[in-house]
């Protein structure tokens, strides 16, 4: 069983941020482009409604996730650290000003345990798809030199 954030919610979490977030921010632009329905079709068999305690929402996971590719992060903890810092990541996942980013222990659970690899596959495929036709991905390869 999972804790289903409701569009009202989101929303209503979302008017907090509204003279903090970006508006021209990828995330923003993604976010408006996306239908979410098609991931929670997708996750639903993991998530009996009728077993344990509810849990956090797994669309707010699989945010997180592309948040940590589109931006590059190369750490779930890092992250969900970046998550609790910036207003537009939190606009994006939908979470109250209050409220904490999940753990990134959690993250690891549903990646591994949750979630059947094939579907997150599917899923992350599916995504990343969508977002490459509106032109949010660049095909391009860049490198980058840490040392110095």
């Amino acid at each position: 069983m999972y804790y289903y954030q409701s569009n009202l919610e989101i929303q209503q979490n979302r008017r907090a941020y509204e003279s903090m977030y970006g508006p021209n921010h990828i995330l923003v632009q993604i976010d408006k482009l996306m239908d979410w329905n098609h991931v929670y079709q997708l996750l639903e068999p993991f998530y009996p409604s009728t077993i344990g305690r509810p849990t956090i929402d797994p669309l707010i996971f699989v945010k997180i996730l592309m948040i940590q590719y589109l931006e590059g992060f190369r750490s779930v903890r890092f992250t969900c650290k970046q998550i609790q810092q910036h207003a537009t990541y939190r606009w994006f996942l939908g979470i109250s000003p209050t409220d904490k980013a999940p753990c990134h222990s959690s993250i690891s659970k549903f990646l591994r345990h949750r979630v059947d690899p094939g579907v997150w596959e599917v899923l992350f495929d599916h995504v990343l798809q969508r977002i490459q036709e509106d032109g949010f991905l660049s095909p391009d390869t860049w490198a980058a030199d840490e040392t110095e």
